[in-house]
């Protein structure tokens, strides 16, 4: 089942966790010797649109054309340039090299394994210039395992309602979220869409050793979007790495 479809429009508001003005600060302030970056997994668009609005250069880059359709109409409404491009994170390519390439909130999660995330850093790889940014997060082990594994989230709004179920496999490192939500279309008539989305929890020995096979050295693990970092039981590292 295709993820981010009928979900995509639905996306910002079920989102109800999504720091957006403390995430996009702080990506802001990592970024502040940059002017040209790539968004990766860019989702709605948020924060790629703030960046455009504050001076960068951006292109932001996503697997769901359902996705880039919000964002672009977002971009529009917000007097936003930003290039938006539909490709996997896997194997997109840029026409020239950038400063920075960014992906947040579970971009990389979406990724199933460690082959598939070599190929995505070296994507990242080519698409940066030298001693370019490479600024990533990644949901964590505690967060799958005590969070979200069995937990069932319901949400209630005036024209949606969605059921969000958890199941994480620690086996195979696999958590498969099964979504059920009804949209009203009419005064009296809801369209009902179900999708099921897989997110990977990457240890993050692999990860280290995975950007160091593709050209990166980290400069900084942070807990999430703080300038705290990273501790074991936090349920988000944001990595700081750099293309050697």
């Amino acid at each position: 089942m295709e993820q981010f479809t009928d979900f995509a429009y639905l996306y910002d508001e079920l989102n109800v966790n999504y720091e957006k003005d403390k995430i996009t600060k702080r990506i802001k302030q990592l970024l502040c010797q940059c002017r040209e970056v790539v968004d990766l997994c860019c989702g709605t668009g948020d924060v790629a649109i703030s960046l455009a609005k504050s001076g960068f250069n951006v292109i932001g880059i996503d697997i769901s054309e359902d996705m880039l359709n919000v964002a672009t109409e977002k971009a529009m409404n917000n007097a936003a340039r930003v290039l938006f491009v539909c490709a996997d994170a896997k194997d997109f390519q840029l026409p020239s090299t950038v400063d920075a390439v960014y992906s947040i909130t579970d971009g990389m999660n979406y990724i199933m394994g460690g082959d598939e995330l070599k190929k995505a850093f070296l994507s990242v790889n080519k698409a940066l210039k030298k001693g370019g940014k490479f600024i990533f997060d990644l949901s964590t082990k505690y967060k799958y395992e005590n969070v979200l594994n069995d937990k069932t989230f319901t949400f209630d709004f005036d024209d949606a309602f969605a059921v969000w179920q958890n199941n994480y496999n620690k086996d195979t490192h696999i958590c498969e979220m099964n979504i059920t939500g009804f949209v009203k279309k009419g005064k009296s008539l809801y369209k009902r869409f179900d999708e099921t989305h897989f997110q990977y929890c990457f240890d993050l020995e692999t990860v280290e050793q995975t950007l160091e096979e593709t050209g990166f050295y980290i400069e900084n693990m942070y807990s999430a979007y703080d300038e705290r970092l990273f501790e074991e039981n936090d349920d988000r590292v944001l990595i700081e790495a750099r293309k050697k």
